[in-house]
């Protein structure tokens, strides 16, 4: 099962993780016929932009760890490939998600084509999903990814963390109490090229009144939102999140 992928100035990263297709509980009728499958191993595939699938340069990672969202990638100097992911331990033990049993936290993995290994180091210890960054640099060296995390991941992400990968440090800030978000975006200052000039907008529900809202803080302020959009309905939280100029 493959739910993501990294792009580089190089390569589009291939994520072949543990998680297969289970003949027998499609059989059986289960409506999400995935399960765990450490057996199956955990690697990523290096394939380069130009090139086909005969190319690609199969890196293998110690254990057996799980990724569904990946946050940015790109080429070192040294020929290694790195790419920051959210990693859980497992995942799909049965037919429902065991996310909510194993949280998930910010990992850097670096893939050695020469080696054909990938070492792995956490980032940050929080639990936490969905990173995002500033698009601009998608493939490019860069410095802060956007995640939301929780105290209490089985009720929900209630805060947006924002992570320095340059200095190792992060922030966050909670959206109050039954207040759930989901991903969050960056969308750049007008005008603007540095990385952090640029507003986070959030989908957030208020699980006491059914309400949605899009707040809206900067970057560079997380404590002040700048702007709450009430929205009529409320988004599903099954709907990622992405900005598309016009």
């Amino acid at each position: 099962m493959v739910h993501d992928m990294c792009l580089t100035s190089k390569y589009a990263v291939i994520m072949d993780m543990p998680v297969t297709f289970s003949k027998e509980a499609a059989m059986g009728g289960d409506p999400l016929p995935l399960r765990w499958d450490p057996g199956h191993g955990c690697r990523v595939g290096l394939l380069p932009r130009e090139g086909s699938a005969q190319d690609v340069v199969w890196c293998e990672l110690p254990g057996t760890p799980f990724v569904f969202h990946t946050g940015n990638a790109y080429d070192a100097e040294d020929g290694t490939v790195v790419m920051d992911v959210v990693r859980y331990e497992s995942m799909f033990y049965t037919n429902s998600l065991s996310a909510f049993e194993d949280e998930a936290r910010l990992y850097r993995w670096t893939a050695n084509p020469a080696t054909r290994m990938v070492s792995e180091q956490l980032l940050d210890d929080h639990a936490q999903e969905f990173p995002r960054h500033d698009d601009r640099l998608v493939g490019q060296d860069y410095r802060y990814s956007y995640t939301i995390t929780s105290d209490d991941v089985p009720k929900g992400f209630t805060a947006l963390l924002k992570y320095d990968v340059k200095r190792g440090t992060s922030e966050s800030v909670d959206y109050g109490h039954g207040m759930l978000t989901m991903e969050t975006v960056f969308v750049p200052s007008a005008g603007s090229s540095a990385e952090d000039d640029g507003w986070l907008m959030a989908y957030v529900h208020d699980a006491t009144t059914e309400r949605c809202d899009v707040v809206i803080r900067h970057a560079q302020d997380l404590a002040h939102p700048v702007a709450t959009v009430h929205l009529p309905v409320r988004v599903p939280f099954g709907f990622h999140g992405s900005w598309v100029a016009d």
